[in-house]
Formats: C-alpha cells, sequence, structure tokens
C-alpha cells in the first residue's frame, strides 16, 4: 500500500461487502493512484479485479497489493491503443475470472484531433 492509498478516505463507503460477490471488473491504467483507489474498493465488494497498464512494474504492484490483502487481482502488461494486446489482456482476464461485468477505462490518452478520427492503430 502507497502512502497515497494510506492517507485517502475510502473510497468504499457506498459499495458495501458483498455487494460485487461473483463480478468481475477491469480496471485500464491499472497501475496508477486512481485505479488502486478503483481497484480496492470494487475489490471490497467482492468483485476480483483485472488490471491493464503499460508500465509492468506498476500494474504488478498494484495486483500484488490486492492479492496481499486477499483479493482477487490479475495484473496484465499491455498498451490499450494496440488492439492485439489489450485483446490478449481481456482474453487473460476471461479465463482468468470467467467474464468481465464492470469497466472502468481509466487509461489516459493525448491527442490533438477528435475521437473519431483517431487511426486504430
Amino acid at each position: 500500500m502507497t502512502e497515497h492509498e494510506e492517507t485517502a478516505p475510502n473510497a468504499s463507503s457506498v459499495l458495501a461487502a458483498g455487494d460485487l460477490d461473483g463480478k468481475v471488473a477491469v480496471i485500464t491504467g491499472g497501475g496508477g493512484d486512481i485505479a488502486r483507489h478503483y481497484a480496492r474498493a470494487l475489490a471490497e465488494a467482492g468483485a476480483a479485479i483485472g488490471l491493464i497498464d503499460i508500465r509492468p512494474d506498476k500494474v504488478a504492484d498494484a495486483a500484488g497489493a490486492l492479492t496481499k490483502a486477499g483479493h482477487k487481482a490479475l495484473g496484465l502488461t499491455a498498451d490499450v491503443g494496440s488492439k492485439k494486446q489489450l485483446k490478449e489482456a481481456v482474453d487473460r482476464i476471461i479465463d482468468g475470472f470467467g467474464g468481465i461485468d464492470i469497466l472502468i477505462n481509466n487509461a489516459g490518452y493525448a491527442t490533438t484531433i477528435d475521437f473519431v478520427d483517431i487511426p486504430e492503430e
């Protein structure tokens, strides 16, 4: 747990333990501080957590913190800008947890063009 996580307010105040039992949440940008708060709140409510991040050390640390706390978590390295990498990560989460129920699109992407004009590659 990072210092920021220790001092942050409890993000799960609207969720109770068991509210998300059997659910699977995927969080992109999963190695960052905001994602860690989402993940902790969802995990405390019972969801299994799939974290996806381009930074292998950050996503491994975030997933490790959850599993150390007794939650189900899988941290995967992938660039969400790559359809192939993202599909592989999603397939691993589905294989590991049986599906996906919740998606938090938390990964950042900076651009100066309209979203509809961004090429897939």
